[in-house]
């Protein structure tokens, strides 16, 4: 059985929950909130503030700023925002993790932010040779978020593409 130790956190969460990556944001929003919910069930004393990023990077220095100023949380979980607020968890010492996969070097930029998330250059040949090989699909359109994330996976999965013989006929960002 499942024990866990009697606990007093909270997390503060800066997630897109409006603008062009809500759909990101409302999932992960979803998910903490079921995390939290199980693990007070079993004894735990958890509580999530959650902040709108708004998919900007402006709008996530401001919502963390918040957080540490106000909520003053015990860490903060950032999906927006991972090129600018690294400085700022320096500034107020506050353990940070970054769902970032396009941002390289989060883990040297200080002490107080982390990076959990896939990487562009390991994901997309991934993709691509499945594709590729075990759909057996050439041609390929490709969408991506305006941003590091979306252009990192746009370059990585183009140039996956490109080595195994298939063609990128289109690239669009929104």
């Amino acid at each position: 059985m499942f024990s866990l130790p009697k606990t007093n956190l909270t997390i503060g969460l800066i997630l897109p929950l409006t603008g062009p990556a809500s759909f990101i944001g409302e999932s992960l929003r979803d998910g903490a909130l079921l995390v939290e919910e199980e693990l007070n069930k079993k004894g735990a004393d958890i509580r999530l503030i959650f902040e709108d990023s708004s998919s900007s990077v402006s709008n996530s220095v401001n919502a963390f700023r918040k957080l540490a100023s106000v909520n003053k949380p015990d860490a903060v979980i950032i999906a927006t925002g991972q090129e600018a607020i690294p400085p700022v968890a320096e500034q107020e010492k506050l353990v940070t993790v970054a769902t970032a996969s396009s941002v390289a070097g989060i883990p040297k930029l200080g002490e107080y932010t982390f990076r959990y998330f896939g990487h562009a250059d390991i994901d997309a040949p991934v993709a691509a040779k499945h594709a590729i090989e075990k759909l057996g699909l050439k041609t390929f359109a490709v969408l991506f978020s305006e941003q590091a994330f979306g252009y990192s996976y746009d370059k990585e999965f183009t140039k996956s593409v490109d080595s195994l013989g298939g063609k990128i006929i289109l690239h669009e960002s929104f």
